[in-house]
């Protein structure tokens, strides 16, 4: 029996809640499929809509086009099928599909400019403005870097903007992406930093735009600007999706500002991207950026070795070789289908070595903390060039009868005005003053503050010596496990991003033996008192059982923590029996959230040694975790890995009953 309308709108807008991936496309079609056969037709635009949607913003986007000219039919033969969300809907998703069609080099030229037209043609029709035809149309001529492009972009900006026009957040970024090819640096950088004065945001925004205003301060001579804006798009970069050109252009921020080890570093985090990206055209912008920098590291140390999977380069020397090569083929796949040469021109001005180099410091304590000499004085008033709220601005504390309490709320403040920077130097200051007056927990625990910070403004080296000195402190003072565990845990997720994951290993091992010593002593105690006590005894019987609690919680957090610093270094079985047993331990103590991510982690791992059956068990106990824990999105994520392992299992039954009950 057909479901009702409002029955499979529901689930339509469910399927929209997921996290984008390939459980969500497989849920996505089921409903298409669905409604298409069993109706309610009224519903078929919706379900293709949101189809198109879900394609276009996974892995696959090459197949949205199909579900997107379905709509296209759909309309033209039953309008009356469309609600007023629908047809807005269909409008919106052309600048999808064109823009997609671009990324693509084995589409045509014709293709694209005949989309293009009907575009334009539709728009009119429906009486919408035209801003977001002349800005695909602005994009097209600056892919193809033909004669038309002046005019294209200054038609564009000069449209009046309408409901279907790009997102304001990232009209800035798209702008000056022309703007800095022509070398209009100064009209771009204003551009970018009136959108971060007024802090437009979206799913790509401000990392996109950050990483472009980096580089165009690096141009301008503009190293304080530069390291604002790196360390400002770092703390936006990791929840912005794929993300492939702006995670290239912080590659070459770090090697030609002369930062070689993180330049590294960077490289390595996003290794995956010189293989293989969401689209041709956003591998080809990585590419690019990131070989502008990986070039300039050439030139520095051509024999240092490298090793990323899929690509056949053992050297600096021949990774620069082979992204140039990889980078020229398919520019001139784009330039074959456009009839121009701009891709290629683009990738030769990459690695031309015409680009400026400038040094700049992105060392977050540099000078301060680690438990030496107290470091009063003047810490910097930094520029506040760049608005929008940096995490830059200074708000000097230090100085004569200062002490480190006032130093502590006073970075307190500043991280809740977003100022990483400012709160990290203020907690090194406090923790030197502190070490001066023997206050050696306090010491710790204010460095472990300013380590934290460190690492997620890019300084990872100065994180992990500042953890070190923090965890030496604590540990000189006699601090419980219950207290030092976070500390080491962070200390080795830094250790891991610096690529050391060996040097948290000792830490975190004679932490997970105390926490496991610490919980079976806290256990005995408990087990000591009466459990019928009254009054007093009572109140300490429910201090024992906290504290208990919160031991073992700690020691199944550390496991956890040692599991992922073993599958970092390729440890897998180790990783994958440290693991299991946190799973264990945390669904022991009820906290089944944790135990699923523990046992998401297993499965991955086994999944990844080709242990295929063992996988199944494991992402099987994560999923139901995530659905007793109501946590969609990991769950549906997970779904998605359990559907393909299936799948590769021969189990195709089970794996569309899983998509069926995550469709509702």
């Amino acid at each position: 029996m057909p479901r009702s309308i409002d029955d499979v709108n529901g689930a339509i807008m469910r399927v929209r809640d997921l996290p984008f991936g390939s459980a969500r496309n497989e849920v996505a079609a089921s409903l298409v499929r669905e409604v298409a056969a069993e109706g309610p037709q009224e519903a078929h635009a919706f379900a293709l809509f949101a189809l198109t949607e879900s394609y276009a913003f996974s892995d696959e986007v090459e197949k949205a086009y199909l579900p997107f000219t379905q709509s296209v039919r759909l309309w033209d033969a039953r309008p009356e099928l469309f609600d007023e969300h629908d047809v807005h809907s269909l409008f919106w998703s052309f600048k999808w599909m064109v823009g997609n069609l671009m990324s693509f080099p084995t589409i045509s030229a014709t293709q694209i400019t005949s989309t293009l037209d009907d575009m334009r043609r539709r728009y009119r029709l429906a009486g919408n403005g035209l801003s977001a035809v002349n800005h695909l149309a602005f994009q097209w001529h600056h892919m193809l870097g033909d004669a038309e492009l002046p005019a294209a972009y200054d038609r564009w900006v000069t449209t009046e903007r309408d409901d279907f026009s790009q997102c304001p957040a990232c009209e800035p970024g798209d702008r000056t992406a022309y703007l800095f090819e022509e070398g209009r640096y100064e009209e771009g950088i204003r551009l970018l930093e009136s959108a971060e004065e007024a802090k437009a945001s979206c799913r790509s925004e401000p990392a996109d735009r950050l990483s472009q205003l980096q580089l165009a301060y690096l141009e301008v001579g503009d190293a304080a600007g530069a390291a604002r804006a790196h360390r400002r798009g770092l703390q936006t970069l990791a929840s912005s999706g794929e993300m492939a050109g702006a995670h290239g252009r912080h590659v070459q921020l770090l090697a030609r500002s002369g930062n070689t080890e993180a330049a590294h570093r960077f490289l390595s985090a996003s290794s995956t991207l010189l293989t293989r990206a969401e689209t041709p055209a956003d591998r080809l912008a990585y590419l690019c950026a990131a070989g502008t920098g990986v070039s300039v590291l050439r030139r520095r140390e051509p024999g240092r070795s490298v090793s990323f999977e899929g690509v056949p380069a053992t050297t600096v020397a021949d990774l620069d070789d082979w992204m140039h090569a990889e980078a020229l083929a398919l520019a001139t796949a784009f330039d074959a289908r456009g009839g121009t040469t701009a891709s290629v021109d683009r990738v030769l001005r990459a690695w031309s070595g015409d680009h400026s180099e400038l040094d700049v410091d992105l060392s977050v304590l540099p000078g301060l903390g680690g438990g030496s000499q107290p470091a009063l004085g003047d810490h910097g008033q930094a520029d506040t060039s760049l608005p929008g709220g940096t995490g830059e601005t200074a708000t000097p504390a230090s100085g004569a009868g200062v002490g480190p309490d006032a130093l502590v709320s006073a970075a307190e403040s500043a991280a809740a005005r977003d100022e990483p920077l400012e709160s990290a130097r203020l907690y090194a200051q406090a923790a030197d003053l502190f070490v001066a007056s023997g206050e050696a927990e306090a010491a710790g625990f204010a460095l472990a503050e300013a380590a934290a910070l460190s690492s997620a403004l890019g300084d990872v080296e100065g994180a992990v010596r500042t953890f070190r000195s923090a965890l030496d402190q604590l540990e000189a003072a006699g601090t419980g496990v219950e207290y030092t565990g976070p500390v080491v845990r962070a200390y080795a997720r830094a250790c891991a991003e610096a690529g050391e994951v060996e040097g948290s290993w000792s830490r975190l091992g004679d932490a997970v033996r105390a926490a496991r010593r610490e919980t079976d002593a806290a256990r005995g105690s408990v087990a000591a008192v009466d459990p019928g006590a009254e009054g007093a005894m009572a109140e300490e019987l429910a201090a024992r059982q906290h504290r208990a609690q919160v031991l073992a919680a700690e020691h199944a957090q550390l496991l956890d923590t040692l599991a992922r610093a073993h599958a970092a270094a390729g440890l897998s079985d180790e990783a994958v029996t440290e693991a299991t047993q946190a799973a264990e331990a945390f669904a022991g103590l009820s906290m089944v959230q944790d135990a699923a991510h523990s046992f998401w982690l297993a499965g991955r791992l086994r999944r990844a040694d080709g242990q295929l059956e063992e996988a199944v068990w494991l992402l099987e106990s994560a999923t139901e975790g995530f659905a007793i824990a109501r946590a969609q999105a990991p769950r549906a994520e997970t779904v998605g890995e359990l559907v393909e392992v299936l799948t590769a299992l021969g189990r195709l039954d089970e794996a569309q009953e899983l998509v069926r009950r995550l469709a509702g």
